[in-house]
């Protein structure tokens, strides 16, 4: 749900860090924190613009993501442990998605957030409760590690025992 631009949960209460709807790849930056919705709005991707391609209408992301050959050839050969996801580079076409912007109060300079983005690539730290997409996004923009969606269901719970 939209009112004046900015994006509420579910449950009509506003999120950790105020989101808008991207209109054009131009209002995109480097070092932006974005998110999309995946699997009909179950939850939120996030990741951070490494760059834009705007010849190509594409967004160059650093994210915590995997393809399902890339997690079945990371756990399939041994020795390595088992990886879910790890951070990896990822181009999206603009005109596919539907891309928010994440508004943050507090952030880290540009060069800084892109420098902890890259410094990530290849590891594979992920945990859907405590080191997410989320998490990840918000530790490369802000330098805290925290996630909004994980805060939320953990709420949800609370209420429901």
């Amino acid at each position: 749900m939209s009112v004046y631009n900015l994006t509420y949960n579910s449950h009509g209460q506003k999120y950790q860090v105020p989101r808008v709807r991207v209109p054009s790849l131009n209002k995109l930056r480097r070092a932006d924190h974005i998110a999309f919705h995946r699997h009909g709005g179950a939850y939120w991707h996030h990741a951070i613009v490494e760059d834009i391609n705007h010849e190509e209408g594409e967004i160059h992301a650093i994210e915590y993501s995997n393809t399902p050959r890339g997690f079945s050839t990371d756990n399939c050969i041994p020795p390595k442990e088992f990886e879910f996801a790890k951070v990896v580079r990822q181009r999206y076409k603009f005109r596919d998605e539907d891309v928010y912007l994440l508004k943050h109060d507090n952030c880290l300079d540009p060069d800084k957030v892109i420098s902890r983005a890259q410094g990530e690539l290849g590891k594979g730290k992920y945990d859907p409760l405590t080191n997410n997409c989320e998490h990840f996004a918000m530790w490369c923009k802000t330098g805290t590690s925290s996630s909004d969606q994980v805060n939320k269901a953990k709420e949800v719970l609370k209420k429901n025992q």
